[in-house]
């Protein structure tokens, strides 16, 4: 009985950092999902930057295999990369669309694997014609890489090397910039 009560539809949050497989010790699948459940989140769609990275259907196929037993909320998962042909097989398998990272990845890093980062403009319109004949959507990580780096450079010379000023080094207007 919701007599008198406020009901409110569940939220849907279309990108979520579960780092599963390969950094479960940040996030996982289950305990990723369990939490969107209390917090009144029916839906969570997965970014594609884990280890390996979801850039083939094999790769989405494995991670499909992997999570569907336990759920707690319906998913979605990103597909990324720059090989096109891969691009149909990821969307059959219900890749809910393409996620470009126009940032590069750093050396080691548990982020995103280099084969997600978009290496040059040729590369980019290539992706994004390929996504649209398949009538894919895209989500974009805008973020220039040579811009960071100088203002990484510049504040570490500076002596800025606090929590909030590292964040500033990559989250800066002047980042969103592309190429």
């Amino acid at each position: 009985d919701a007599a008198g009560l406020i009901a409110l539809p569940g939220a849907i949050d279309m990108h979520v950092h579960f780092r599963d497989p390969g950094a479960t010790h940040k996030e996982d699948f289950a305990h990723g999902r369990a939490a969107a459940a209390c917090g009144g989140v029916t839906t969570v769609c997965d970014m594609p930057n884990t280890r390996p990275p979801l850039t083939s259907a094999r790769v989405l196929a494995d991670k499909l295999a992997a999570i569907s037993a336990s759920s707690h909320v319906d998913f979605g998962l990103w597909a990324g990369g720059t090989d096109v042909d891969e691009f149909a097989g990821m969307k059959d398998l219900g890749a809910v669309g393409l996620k470009i990272f126009m940032n590069r990845a750093a050396p080691g890093s548990q982020s995103y694997a280099s084969d997600l980062s978009m290496p040059d403009n040729e590369t980019l319109l290539r992706v994004l014609e390929r996504a649209a004949q398949l009538d894919w959507p895209v989500c974009v990580h805008v973020q220039s890489p040579d811009i960071d780096e100088a203002t990484a450079k510049a504040s570490r010379a500076a002596g800025n090397n606090s929590p909030l000023d590292v964040c500033a080094m990559t989250r800066t207007p002047a980042s969103a910039e592309t190429k």
